[in-house]
């Protein structure tokens, strides 16, 4: 099951959440170049006076004559989808973004593997909820067997979860404006000089002809017109870390409540590392003391650690280290080095016991040293005398 999540004018809404005074206005934000300037991305405000990213800014000052211009801030949009990642990746670890959409719309595809429909509508709305929140704008989710159905499902009915049933993603995105799918100039002045509008239009077309007149990009194009997508979700790559902290009100003297919270934060740390089926190799500890100090443990495991029981016992491990003569005024625990929580398989049968170890040494050393070593064999286990109950059987290198 393929997630689309679509934030409309994403680039305008995180503006707006610094500044609320903007909420209202006709938002365009410019990219200053040293020889030409023109607009990354606009608000729904600007959209509608025809606004658009690409415009030069001269142009756009005159569509625009009441517009607010704004410089575009890279590193405000990024932190602003390094947040919605985090949020995402607790439903599911392969999160992709789609950089044709942004800034202007922000476009995620999420790969939530086979779910029952309810089940799939059921994490849609939690999806929405979660992303509205965050973003403090509208968020729309579809559901679909692949990527284009998925965005089709999302951008048709805005602020929604809406599932396309199996099978029927070709009925479903037919009445869509070709627009929506992937064009090219070329292609798009094409399809509009052959007056083809909607996406049924197009699918209803020869395949042979698609063919011949677009090439490959024709192929891709029939088969999404058909609601048929297998194009994988290219995930982002995860944070290489993981880190929980918590801040006490009041300093912490007692040990009975830091080893409270050090097993709130292992908690939280397992459930992590479960939804990326990972485990830690390295683990930071730091300590802020009441007075403004700070000390900083780190600890390297042989073997990685996953369940909540094993961090937690690692982070005591840590705390032992330091003398407490202040109280504790905040906890961090940053996890490294994340390795695949890969099962290992028990080897019930290879696995040789060190009795057999021994014997084997034992024989080694006989082929080395002749015949002058001995192993004891049970004889008469119930006798009284405990020189009956076993005997001594000389060692051969055979």
């Amino acid at each position: 099951m393929i997630t689309c999540v679509v934030i409309p004018y994403f680039a305008a809404a995180v503006h707006r959440q610094s500044n609320p005074l903007l909420l209202d206005l006709a938002l365009l934000l410019v990219k200053y170049g040293a020889k030409r300037s023109k607009i990354a991305a606009v608000s729904r405000e600007a959209a509608e006076m025809n606004a658009a990213p690409g415009l030069a800014l001269s142009r756009a000052r005159g569509m625009c004559p009441t517009g607010h211009f704004l410089p575009f801030h890279e590193n405000d949009l990024q932190t602003a989808v390094d947040g919605l990642l985090k949020t995402l990746w607790q439903f599911t670890n392969r999160v992709e973004l789609d950089e044709t959409a942004y800034p202007q719309t922000g476009v995620f595809y999420l790969d939530l593997g086979s779910l029952r429909a309810e089940d799939a509508c059921l994490l849609g709305e939690q999806i929405q909820e979660a992303v509205s929140q965050q973003v403090q704008t509208a968020a729309s989710v579809g559901l679909a067997s692949g990527k284009f159905p998925a965005y089709a499902a999302a951008v048709g009915q805005p602020g929604k979860t809406t599932l396309v049933p199996r099978h029927e993603e070709g009925r479903f995105v037919a009445s869509y404006s070709v627009s929506l799918l992937p064009l090219s100039k070329r292609t798009a002045h094409t399809l509009d000089i052959l007056c083809i509008r909607q996406i049924g239009q197009f699918a209803a077309l020869p395949r042979e002809a698609v063919m011949s007149q677009f090439g490959k990009e024709g192929r891709l194009l029939y088969s999404l017109a058909h609601g048929l997508d297998g194009r994988p979700v290219k995930p982002r790559q995860m944070p290489k870390t993981e880190s929980v902290s918590r801040q006490f009100e009041h300093p912490l003297t007692d040990r009975t409540r830091l080893d409270i919270a050090i097993y709130h934060i292992a908690d939280d740390l397992c459930q992590r590392l479960e939804k990326r089926s990972m485990a830690l190799h390295a683990i930071t500890l730091t300590l802020h003391l009441d007075g403004g100090k700070s000390r900083v443990e780190n600890l390297h495991l042989l073997q990685p650690v996953a369940s909540a029981a094993g961090i937690a016992r690692t982070i005591q491990q840590l705390l032992e280290r330091v003398k407490l003569t202040k109280g504790v005024t905040g906890l961090e625990v940053c996890l490294a080095h994340l390795v695949p929580n890969v099962p290992q398989q028990l080897e019930l049968f290879t696995h040789r016991p060190a009795r057999t170890q021994i014997i084997n040494l034992v024989r080694v050393l006989v082929a080395r040293h002749g015949e002058c070593f001995y192993e004891a064999e049970v004889d008469e286990p119930t006798s009284l005398l405990p020189e009956r109950r076993f005997r001594l059987i000389r060692m051969t290198a055979s």
